[in-house]
C-alpha cells in the first residue's frame, strides 16, 4: 500500500522541514546582502568623489561619451555633489532637531528615574544608529555607566499599575 499513513507523514514532515530550511537560508542570506549593500551604497553617497567617477563611469559606459562631454559633465557632477550634501545637512538638521523635540516631549513625561534610564536608551539608540551608517559614535556616547542592575535580593512585590509593561 503506497498511501497508509505511517509512510506518507514522514515524507510530508520531512518535506515541510526542507522547505523551512530553505526559505530560513533564503531569508537569511537576502538580509545579510541587503545589509552589505546599504552600507556600501551609503558609503559611496557619503563619498562625492567616489560618487561622481562611479555616475561618470556609467554615463561614459552607457553613453559612449566624448572627452569634449566627459570634460563638460565633470564639472556638472562636481556641482551637483555639493548641492547633495547641502541639501543633506540641511535635512539632517532638521531631522536632529525634530528628533530632540520629540525626545523633550517624552522625557518630560517620565519620572526622573525613568528619565535617567530613557537618557541611556537614547544614547545606546544613537550610538546603533550611527554604527549602521557607519558613522562613528558620538563623543562621550560610551561614558556613561551601563544602567543599574536590579538588586540581588527579592524585594516586597509592588502594586500592579495596572498598565501591563
Amino acid at each position: 500500500m503506497s498511501g497508509t499513513p505511517s509512510t506518507v507523514a514522514p515524507s510530508r514532515a520531512r518535506a515541510i522541514f526542507y522547505f523551512s530550511v530553505i526559505f530560513l537560508a533564503g531569508a537569511i542570506v537576502g538580509s545579510a546582502l541587503t545589509i552589505g549593500i546599504g552600507r556600501t551604497v551609503i558609503q559611496r553617497a557619503k563619498n562625492p568623489v567616489a560618487l561622481n567617477a562611479e555616475v561618470l563611469r556609467r554615463l561614459d559606459r552607457h553613453l559612449d561619451l566624448t572627452p569634449a562631454q566627459r570634460e563638460r559633465v565633470r564639472p556638472i557632477l562636481i556641482d551637483m555633489a555639493i548641492r547633495l550634501r547641502e541639501v543633506r545637512a540641511e535635512s539632517r538638521r532638521e531631522w536632529t532637531s525634530t528628533i530632540q523635540d520629540a525626545r523633550d516631549r517624552l522625557r518630560a513625561e517620565l519620572t526622573p528615574e525613568q528619565q535617567v534610564e530613557f537618557d541611556r536608551l537614547a544614547v545606546r539608540m544613537r550610538d546603533n544608529f550611527g554604527r549602521l551608517l557607519g558613522a562613528p559614535p558620538e563623543p562621550g556616547a560610551r561614558r556613561l555607566a551601563p544602567a543599574p542592575q536590579p538588586p540581588t535580593q527579592p524585594e516586597a512585590p509592588a502594586e500592579s499599575s495596572g498598565s501591563g509593561l
